[in-house]
């Protein structure tokens, strides 16, 4: 009897890693890692989660008892969860799971979308959240022996720093090439692509071919930070026409996708406009300089950090915002400062909140056990 595909590529491409135990492959405890070099937790849980639902469920025939074909385990294109059900399950915080969630998003394994679901009754809810997983950056995070670096070693070089290292593929490598990667059906990684896995990943579905290797400012007051050169291009482009406030905030809004960071922070829209304008009002000024952190920082640097600004940075600036509990006197300097330092204090804020929620009084045993 042929073997049928399930109808859904993800689902049959998932199909030929061939997945044991638990889900949780143990090459993730090094492939998916914080700034401090230890293994993301909470990222790795909720990485197994999607990648279970995205695992293809095997029909049997009655008499052979050979697989006859693969069907998904969800409705729909892609798997439906929520930031409540995830922090539930792992007894974790809901801002906890949104900073996990993008996490992996910066690596480029799942990808986030916001829906408005109509259900049988006629009810609509909107903001529902639905995640894809993409095969190939999974398979580059379980199986990174296949990855080299570019001199030919046979070790490979996992970005686990704050360097952002990009990884490439030494030679075509298929899926199932290996007895155990499971079984393949019809495809291969490209060496073309070369994947860049680490916090600073900028590598999505969308754009899987720059290779990035930004690093975050040792110094956050004044740091010395390479920047690529699309962001310089767009920069240099512009400043001939400060003026024109339209076409920046067009530049800001697709950079940082601010259909995103309205989504996520539907609490908060007059403050997330307050954000945007406030950055336009950098982006179009002429002064030569402006007071963060206590030190006069060229506006030029200014504009380029607020080009690398994503939307978990945003919404890591309105969380700090509202989170707030001091009387603040200049309430716009410090919302500038607040973006200025979010591209570099973002993920030591992501530290301390997974040590806290999910070791909290028991970091002692964590600590003996190589977690922290």
């Amino acid at each position: 009897m042929a073997f049928q595909k399930s109808g859904n590529s993800i689902v049959d491409r998932i199909g030929e890693m061939n997945f044991k135990g638990n889900i949780i492959h143990e090459a993730w405890y090094s492939t998916i890692r914080k700034k401090n070099n230890k293994a993301y937790i909470l990222a790795i849980l909720i990485l197994s989660e999607i990648v279970y639902w995205y695992r293809p469920r095997e029909e049997r025939d009655e008499e052979s008892g050979c697989t006859v074909c693969w069907k998904k385990r969800f409705q729909g294109d892609k798997l439906k969860k929520s930031y409540d059900s995830l922090a539930e399950k792992f007894g974790s915080t809901k801002d906890a799971v949104r900073d996990a969630v993008s996490f992996l998003c910066s690596l480029g394994v799942i990808d986030r979308e916001f829906r408005t679901v109509t259900l049988a009754d006629g009810t609509r809810l909107g903001n529902v959240m639905f995640l894809g997983l993409d095969p190939e950056m999974l398979y580059r995070l379980t199986y990174p022996e296949d990855v080299s670096d570019d001199d030919g070693s046979d070790k490979p070089e996992i970005a686990d720093n704050d360097d952002g290292d990009t990884l490439s593929v030494k030679k075509p490598i298929g899926v199932g090439e290996k007895s155990d990667r499971g079984r393949k059906i019809s495809r291969q990684v490209s060496e073309k692509n070369p994947i860049a896995i680490g916090r600073n990943s900028e590598t999505n579905t969308k754009s899987s071919t720059e290779n990035t290797t930004e690093s975050d400012p040792i110094n956050p007051i004044n740091p010395k930070e390479p920047m690529d050169e699309s962001c310089e291009k767009e920069i240099d482009g512009i400043d001939d026409t400060l003026s024109n406030r339209a076409s920046f905030r067009e530049m800001l809004k697709n950079r940082i996708d601010w259909n995103a960071v309205t989504v996520e922070n539907s609490c908060n829209p007059d403050l997330i406009d307050e954000l945007l304008e406030l950055m336009l009002d950098v982006m179009v000024s002429k002064k030569g300089t402006f007071r963060i952190n206590g030190e006069e920082i060229p506006a030029y640097d200014l504009r380029l950090r607020f080009m690398k600004l994503k939307t978990n940075h945003i919404s890591y600036v309105v969380r700090s915002l509202n989170y707030n509990t001091t009387q603040i006197v200049n309430m716009r300097n410090y919302m500038l400062t607040a973006l200025y330092n979010s591209y570099g204090t973002m993920e030591q804020s992501w530290i301390s909140r997974i040590r806290h929620d999910m070791y909290g009084e028991d970091q002692v045993q964590a600590k003996s056990v190589g977690l922290l």
